[in-house]
């Protein structure tokens, strides 16, 4: 009889701590209901700004919300749009957003050379091949074509269809951006890529071999000529050994991709690639200085045309230069074109340049030796005098 009372006992001890669990919890629950209800929900400034898409039953806005209306094609495009136009953007600026200075080929050097000292930042950043980098070589290959095109393509093309160049080059660079974007979908960006900077670096390879025979052959008509022709060499130098060694690159990729080559192969044409990059840089130190001698505050210019520019005499061809000098049957001499003694025909795009110190001092000296050339000197400078006032 006890056992059986003490067992009843402690079975209505259970049931009662059970209900009284039971309720204890349903109380909790209504209290927080009741709280909840009470205190207002936060504010929508707290995590941004309200959802503003309208109610919908779509199951993945039900799981992914707004963000399943985006997807990584979308942001490859607005990162595209973004890269690009920010950096050609400024590249314009800093020309005024006039092609021909743009085509300058001081400015697209110094532009080369800022391309690499970029690149190691770009490679360290993030050492993944993504979209990204491969937007960041198109951008580098853009600038090796411009140099293609101002050194081998003739003066007076450039020169005149300066506004084309540019036009069909963005053209092309958005061209060849569509398939980076929508490599989801082909898979080959990075090869086109590849290939792509194969061409742009022969090109430049070329295009300094050109640079260099032509201080090799060429007879400046001044100190300052010999000194642009010399700058504009080594730039040329650093063209060519980056250009010839670049373009094993593509190839190497390739074999890697499709054929089990060694992907260290990759990595050690890069350490080459990366090893030209000091002579690139460094042999654009002297064409840098002519071209910042002409610059103030970045954007100002000291002489309407530069030395590196395209409209500079020296750089058209024959043609332009016996326009220059050889005025129309008939009809008198322009004044800007007068040929002081023992001195050569100066072009109009010459007459504007300031000289250097070295230059101001030889002319100096050799108007104290000759009285003759003193007034014609003179004669010179009322002449560009008055053809200013005429502006």
């Amino acid at each position: 009889m006890a056992t059986a009372y003490t067992s009843t006992t402690a079975a209505e001890v259970v049931e009662a701590l059970i209900a009284a669990t039971a309720s204890a919890s349903i109380s909790s629950l209504t209290a927080t209901s009741t709280i909840n209800a009470a205190v207002p929900a936060p504010a929508a400034a707290g995590y941004g700004l309200p959802n503003a898409l309208p109610t919908t039953h779509n199951r993945w806005i039900a799981v992914a919300g707004d963000l399943a209306l985006y997807n990584s094609t979308l942001l490859l495009v607005a990162a595209a749009i973004l890269q690009h136009t920010a950096v050609f953007g400024i590249l314009f600026f800093l020309r005024g957003f006039s092609p021909k200075r743009a085509l300058d080929l001081h400015y697209l050097a110094i532009v080369f050379a800022l391309s690499f000292i970029a690149a190691p930042i770009v490679f360290l950043v993030d050492l993944r091949i993504d979209q990204i980098k491969l937007l960041f070589f198109l951008e580098h290959e853009a600038v090796e074509f411009l140099i293609a095109i101002r050194v081998l393509a003739p003066a007076v093309f450039v020169a005149r269809r300066s506004g084309l160049i540019v036009l069909v080059c963005w053209c092309a660079l958005v061209a060849v951006t569509v398939p980076v974007v929508l490599d989801e979908h082909f898979h080959h960006a990075a090869d086109i890529v590849a290939w792509c900077a194969f061409l742009s670096d022969f090109l430049v390879g070329i295009s300094g071999l050109a640079l260099v025979r032509r201080w090799l052959v060429g007879r400046p008509a001044s100190r300052f000529m010999a000194r642009k022709m010399r700058a504009e060499a080594m730039a040329g130098l650093g063209f060519m050994i980056h250009g010839f060694i670049t373009i094993s690159v593509g190839p190497i990729f390739a074999l890697v991709l499709f054929h089990n080559l060694n992907p260290s192969a990759f990595a050690f044409a890069w350490v080459a690639v990366f090893f030209s990059a000091f002579f690139a840089v460094g042999f654009a130190v002297p064409v840098a200085g002519i071209f910042f001698g002409n610059i103030w505050c970045c954007i100002g210019h000291r002489k309407a045309i530069s030395p590196g520019q395209v409209e500079w005499a020296e750089d058209l061809d024959k043609e332009q230069a016996m326009r220059c000098e050889v005025s129309h049957e008939g009809a008198p001499t322009p004044m800007y074109v007068f040929r002081a003694p023992n001195e050569e025909a100066r072009s109009p795009d010459e007459a504007w340049r300031v000289q250097l110190p070295e230059e101001r001092y030889a002319a100096s000296q050799s108007v104290r030796a000759d009285p003759d050339q003193q007034m014609s000197s003179n004669i010179y400078c009322w002449d560009v005098l008055k053809d200013l006032l005429a502006r």
